[in-house]
């Protein structure tokens, strides 16, 4: 009898420790630590903010908002209403959070952007009945720097449209928002200072970009800006050859003069400007790679400052430019980041307070730049590019993808281009870089792609791709809802299967 007691009680330990520990909660990227218990809480009879940080104010509406369109249902709250009690808790990692759901719910965030991350798991867990499972979570990112770029310069977006990628990111807890502002095609910020350089009809307003930086700010979304110098710079040149070309711009109408004080001048001021939009944003992206010197080699203006500063030869020189333009950055209390285009070698040193956004290898070997001491963002051609018919599929991201994976985009000898390096500190993170692309397009191409991703950067070396379907399953139909607060019917007309194409398909 003894012996029958111990094997329930043990059995009963068992099932207690299983539960403990419930992988079922349908939530992307995967909760780091999740307990549940049984029974469910409903909000039927409406649910009230208990706000005990003021800072946090804005979140109720926007959880409102959502939860609106989400059930279409407007709340209305009762004597039994539920309480969501929110507060920021400094004692909780920046990016941390707790979630207690029973009678009524509590959360504590590290910050007002950890805060939105626990509402938007509410969001998640909440099922076509109103109904929450009891259950405490307690989650955090391995990785800070969870990233989207866009392509603005090559594929105009309209402010609706970054809305709708905004709220794609809140719902998969990407915090940075990468815009490509510039690029041969065009130059879409809205300088005050250089005018002549904005592109008709492809540009923003500085009243548009301030409200959308609030926009994102408010969900827990930060942006970030790129400006795309000295190469990709074909508007600069073409805009305001006299300034930013070399002497005969025709030599060279696509890298900007690296070899006039006035250039840095004028960089200057744009970067001021920049800093000011995006105020939130810690960081401004200033491009830094595939520069050519075409035309410099003799370009007299280029020789004499070359001369001047003790500039030995044209690869100096870029290095050079990026040292300068890096001074700027941080002369606004912001962090440079750069793409991968300076090499191993070198007299003029790289400062290490620059990051380097590695998307290929052949410029600096990842494992050297890490242990040289950058900090490296994983931009890995293969398979985080989203650009024309080069689009890996969420499955093979999420199976064969890792952050200290890169792999080439031409696949080269050796390692048919794969490189995988150790664990460190090193590794803010990763970006998943959209070229090229329509605006119509967008949340097609990345409500499955970037989850995939990002479940790598927040829960570690996932590696469960049945459970992460049927988690992403639930939670893409209610973005579904959230972008798109109505069905179409289409009777009498056969549409085709939509597929991934080249770059000039139509939806």
């Amino acid at each position: 009898m003894k012996k029958t007691f111990l094997l329930a009680l043990l059995g009963s330990l068992i099932l207690s420790c299983q539960k403990s520990v419930d992988s079922s909660a349908d939530i992307v990227p995967k909760v780091a630590s999740v307990k549940s218990t049984d029974g469910h809480l409903s909000l039927s009879d409406g649910f009230y903010f208990d706000i005990q940080n003021p800072e946090l104010d804005g979140l109720a509406d926007i959880f409102a908002n959502d939860h609106y369109m989400l059930t279409g249902i407007k709340n209305g709250t009762s004597k039994t209403a539920t309480s969501i009690a929110i507060d920021i808790d400094q004692q909780l990692g920046i990016e941390e959070y707790e979630l207690t759901i029973d009678e009524q719910i509590s959360l504590k965030g590290g910050s007002y952007a950890a805060t939105s991350m626990g509402l938007v798991s509410i969001l998640q867990l909440l099922d076509e009945q109103q109904q929450l499972p009891k259950i405490s979570i307690k989650d955090k990112p391995e990785n800070g720097y969870r990233s989207l770029m866009i392509d603005l310069a090559r594929g105009w977006h309209d402010i609706g449209v970054l809305k709708e990628i905004i709220t794609l990111c809140k719902w998969y807890k990407i915090n940075y928002l990468h815009l490509h502002l510039t690029d041969d095609q065009s130059f879409t910020f809205p300088s005050t200072a250089f005018p002549a350089l904005v592109t008709k009809d492809r540009s923003f307003t500085l009243e548009g970009l301030k409200e959308l930086n609030e926009y994102a700010h408010d969900r827990g979304v930060t942006l970030v800006p790129e400006i795309d110098v000295p190469g990709h710079s074909t508007q600069f040149i073409r805009k305001m050859p006299d300034l930013f070309g070399i002497g005969d711009p025709k030599k060279n109408s696509y890298t900007i003069s690296m070899g006039k004080e006035v250039v840095y001048e004028a960089l200057n001021t744009i970067i001021d400007e920049i800093a000011d939009v995006f105020k939130y944003s810690p960081y401004i992206h200033i491009g830094g790679d595939e520069a050519f010197f075409t035309g410099m080699e003799d370009d007299p203006e280029t020789l004499a400052y070359m001369k001047n500063n003790n500039i030995p030869n044209l690869d100096e020189l870029f290095r050079h430019f990026l040292v300068r333009l890096n001074d700027m950055v941080r002369s606004n209390g912001k962090q440079t980041i750069v793409w991968a285009g300076f090499g191993e070698e070198g007299e003029i040193e790289i400062p290490k307070n620059i990051i380097t956004m590695l998307w290929e290898s052949q410029y600096y070997d990842p494992q050297q730049l890490i242990d040289d001491g950058f900090q490296v963002i994983n931009a890995s051609f293969k398979p985080l590019y989203v650009v024309n018919n080069r689009k890996w599929e969420a499955d093979h991201i999420y199976s064969n993808w890792n952050l200290r994976r890169w792999e080439s985009w031409g696949s080269p000898e050796p390692n048919n281009g794969v490189e995988v390096i150790d664990k460190n500190n090193q590794l803010m993170g990763a970006t998943m870089c959209v070229w090229e692309q329509n605006q119509i397009n967008q949340i097609h191409r990345l409500r499955e792609r970037l989850p995939a991703m990002v479940e790598h950067l927040w829960f570690g070396d996932a590696n469960e791709l049945t459970d992460f379907k049927k988690r992403l399953a639930n939670t893409d139909k209610k973005l579904t809802r959230l972008l798109k607060p109505f069905e179409v019917h289409v009777t009498g007309k056969n549409y085709p299967e939509m597929t991934e194409g080249n770059f000039y398909e139509h939806l």
